[in-house]
């Protein structure tokens, strides 16, 4: 073990808290007045090199808040001025001439907005009262806003057979209920579309067999193609 601190905070305190007692009476400890008088000087000398730290440190921290502060200020007023430059560009018989003249880049022709995503990951619970509630994840393109989805169904009944898609729901969200599923149904097929008012994304759809307890179980996605009506 230590006897002395390593770190020089804990140092400086530990010799100040004996060298009064040490220089008193060098000689009961033995040591000698000068290698008293000599710790006692380096202990000031320690101790003003850390007070200087200290306020250096304070000094620092103010002068990068007043860095910072001024860089901000810096950077709005930046930003006002190309801001006041791109209208006065945008005005102008000859923008990009305005534009080179200002050494600042024109603006980037916004390009044509995706598609939404393809809906996929659907989960199924089955409502007491016999309704389904569906939810499914779908992965959107960042540019890509006001996406809803379109719900269709396709029905089976038990005696064989099935139904061309009909509309069901169109869901503000990624998920939907159906309490409309024809009574005695061994299974459902939905086919979901994630849309814009502009654009249609890729179709996935999954079947819903009903079994055992009327139990709901989803029985597979269909791999991301648009399944026939």
């Amino acid at each position: 073990m230590t006897t002395i601190p390593r770190s020089y905070d804990e140092a400086i305190d530990w010799v100040a808290q004996r060298i009064t007692e040490w220089a008193a009476n060098p000689g009961n400890i033995g040591l000698d007045e000068p290698t008293t008088t000599a710790i006692a000087t380096q202990l000031a000398i320690a101790q003003g090199a850390r007070d200087s730290a200290f306020q250096a440190r304070i000094d620092s921290r103010d002068a990068t808040g007043v860095y910072h502060d001024r860089g901000d200020q810096l950077i709005d007023q930046a930003r006002q001025a190309v801001a006041t430059i791109r209208a006065f560009a945008k005005s102008s018989e000859d923008p990009q001439t305005v534009y080179s003249a200002a050494s600042i880049p024109a603006p980037a022709t916004p390009g044509p907005t995706p598609a939404p995503g393809r809906p996929f990951d659907f989960r199924t619970e089955l409502l007491f009262g016999g309704g389904l509630q569906v939810t499914f994840d779908c992965d959107n393109p960042s540019r890509v806003q006001g996406v809803t989805y379109k719900v269709e169904r396709q029905d089976q009944p038990s005696g064989g057979g099935q139904s061309a898609f009909t509309f069901l729901t169109n869901a503000k969200s990624r998920e939907f209920t159906d309490e409309t599923i024809p009574s005695g149904s061994s299974q459902v097929t939905y086919r979901v579309t994630a849309q814009t008012s502009t654009k249609d994304g890729l179709a996935n759809g999954f079947a819903v067999r009903f079994g055992a307890n009327n139990q709901a179980v989803v029985s597979g996605e269909d791999g991301g193609e648009e399944l026939a009506a």
